[in-house]
């Protein structure tokens, strides 16, 4: 079967659109959100969730008082893994077209080398350092503070 013009046309106006830039950044680096979830799964240990089996939780009452608490730092460290490199994409915008989307790093990177407007460039580099920065530390505060609790 032979698809329509209409729906060839839909299909190039859904990849210029202003959700499909962030969109699929965000769907390549989530490639790298799997290996620290895994690595936190990895290490849980089986027996956990048979003594809350054994006290009466059902398996998705486990799963949500056992398993994500235990890999919530798995989760955290993939969302970190794919936010950071979202943030600074520069290559998809320019490859998907269209200027209708501002991203952070199409912006630094226009300023850089297509205005050689390296002051602006150079705050806009740093406000992406402070959007990177802020979550990682309160993240280490956050885990700093269920240290001492624990401890």
């Amino acid at each position: 079967m032979r698809s329509s013009p209409k729906a060839k046309d839909h299909v190039f106006e859904s990849t210029h659109s202003k959700q499909s830039k962030p969109t699929q950044a965000s769907n390549t680096a989530s490639l790298f959100s799997g290996l620290p979830i895994y690595s936190a799964l990895e290490k849980l240990d089986d027996s956990l969730l048979e003594a809350a089996e054994d006290l009466g939780c059902s398996r998705i009452k486990a799963f949500w008082l056992v398993t994500f608490p235990l890999s919530r730092g798995g989760i955290i460290a993939g969302c970190f893994l794919v936010f950071i490199p979202t943030l600074g994409e520069f290559v998809i915008p320019s490859l998907l077209g269209g200027s209708n989307t501002l991203m952070i790093g199409k912006v630094l990177w226009d300023e850089f080398f297509s205005n050689r407007d390296w002051p602006l460039a150079s705050a806009v580099a740093v406000i992406l350092l402070l959007i990177l920065i802020i979550p990682i530390i309160l993240f280490q505060r956050n885990e700093q503070k269920q240290r001492e609790s624990e401890g």
